[in-house]
């Protein structure tokens, strides 16, 4: 299967880094430059992306890195509907995959070989519910489960009608690439794998460091650890109540 790595060009050492994962794995790639959202000008920013609409969705998590991630992963399905490609995974460079990924991805592959528009998340944290899964392959100990919502964008699967879905209705740009919820109202079949096969790192990424609005007073400041709070326990209590349930992280 056709795979790229989305990497931005001053981080190199996360290029070394999975590029050495993958050889080991013997996994041909492709690196994808990506757009880094702290270099874009006012002017650009107001041509690719509906600027207003972005921050006024997602608050503090509307960086600019997070902008410049949304145009990566969109400049990609583009690619991916202009070359024909059937179906591609699609890395972050700072995926890190299952020492058995090949043997436990490859069953998935058939699946996204239909007409719907499809994507299938390979990392964990998306919300599911118990007892809708089903096992994919022969013998395989993974589960495929239907998926409502899901976050980060560390490692997927997608096809050509789902890489074509997104790429007509992400533009101009006003979603954070790991909106899945979205995206699923949008139309577009979502799955994830239980055990994962694609795990990343602990710590946060630029991705949720540098604002695309600095002027934030002490005010917001306070404030963001409550929304944070509120948020979170808005989440708990919906998934409760529809019986649903967190893919968890297992390594």
């Amino acid at each position: 299967m056709e795979t790229y790595v989305v990497n931005l060009r001053r981080d190199r050492e996360k290029r070394e880094r999975i590029t050495e994962h993958l050889q080991a794995q013997k996994i041909n790639f492709q690196l994808f430059e990506a757009t880094d959202g702290r270099a874009l000008s006012e002017a650009e920013r107001k041509q690719t992306a509906d600027y207003d609409a972005f921050e006024a969705r997602y608050k503090n998590y509307a960086t600019l890195p997070a902008l410049g991630c949304s145009l990566s992963h969109l400049r990609l399905y583009e690619t991916i509907v202009e070359q024909g490609i059937p179906y591609a995974l699609i890395l972050e460079d700072d995926a890190y995959l299952c020492e058995e990924f090949r043997k436990a991805a490859h069953p998935l592959l058939p699946l996204l070989e239909g007409r719907e528009p499809m994507a299938i998340l390979l990392t964990p944290g998306f919300i599911y519910r118990p007892g809708s899964g089903a096992s994919y392959g022969a013998g395989e100990a993974q589960q495929l489960y239907p998926v409502r919502r899901g976050h980060m964008t560390s490692g997927y699967l997608i096809n050509r009608a789902g890489a074509r879905l997104l790429a007509e209705r992400l533009k101009p740009v006003r979603y954070l690439a790991d909106d899945w919820e979205e995206f699923v109202r949008m139309g577009l079949q979502l799955y994830g794998i239980v055990p994962h096969l694609i795990s990343y790192p602990d710590e946060p990424g630029e991705i949720g460091r540098s604002q695309i609005i600095p002027r934030r007073g002490v005010i917001k400041k306070i404030k963001k650890p409550f929304s944070i709070l509120k948020s979170r326990l808005t989440f708990f209590l919906e998934t409760t109540l529809r019986g649903e349930k967190r893919a968890p992280r297992r390594w």
